[in-house]
């Protein structure tokens, strides 16, 4: 199965921490249909890029010999990629994640379960699974930046994710029903075929 999630800079650093380790999605989502051994692709915002005389310049995507995330991770077109400075309002030339370059994925999520529940049975084990980090020795607990708020109760944390990137009748106080994906997150691109003409045109 050929699946994608659009991760946000707070999900994209859980991954790569390797503080998530599950997700859930709305039962009605097309991630609820994947099974084990399944690879879900991770899209994420990007600035398609290209090095001109030692300086990096925003660029069309067709163009772009890297892209540079929100966090500063640069993912270059040979699957080399380093660390590099957040980027400014002064050069950003942001791409929506839907249109991020195949080559630029740097996360791919392999499965290991996928289970049927209800939103609200979630444990304060679960919300930690879910990439909801502690604060303060475990006393509070927040989302991973760019999400900002502490609280007393992981799941709390999660629930105020949840609610931010979901429409009513999906959210917490509707305990809607869910599929918990429990996956291996896995560095870089190997595992997910290339879409047809992907790099190759505009964005």
């Amino acid at each position: 199965m050929n699946a994608f999630v659009i991760a946000d800079p707070g999900m994209a650093a859980a991954l790569l921490s390797r503080g998530k380790s599950e997700m859930r999605v709305p039962a009605h989502s097309p991630l609820a249909s994947v099974v084990p051994g399944d690879r879900i692709q991770v899209r994420e915002a990007c600035i398609p890029a290209r090095i001109v005389g030692g300086k990096l310049h925003a660029t069309a995507r067709r163009r772009a010999e890297l892209v540079v995330f929100a966090d500063g991770w640069r993912q270059h077109r040979d699957g080399s990629h380093e660390r590099g400075r957040r980027p400014t309002d002064s050069y950003s030339q942001w791409l929506g994640a839907m249109h991020m370059p195949a080559w630029a994925t740097r996360l791919t999520l392999a499965v290991e379960s996928a289970r049927p529940g209800r939103l609200r049975e979630m444990t304060r084990a679960d919300a930690r699974a879910e990439g909801v980090m502690p604060s303060f020795a475990g006393l509070l607990w927040r989302w991973p930046k760019p999400i900002n708020g502490h609280h007393l109760d992981p799941r709390r944390a999660f629930r105020a994710h949840w609610d931010l990137i979901h429409a009513p009748g999906d959210r917490w106080d509707d305990d809607p029903d869910v599929v918990t994906i429990a996956f291996r997150v896995e560095r870089g691109v190997t595992a997910i075929p290339p879409r047809h003409g992907e790099g190759d045109q505009d964005a």
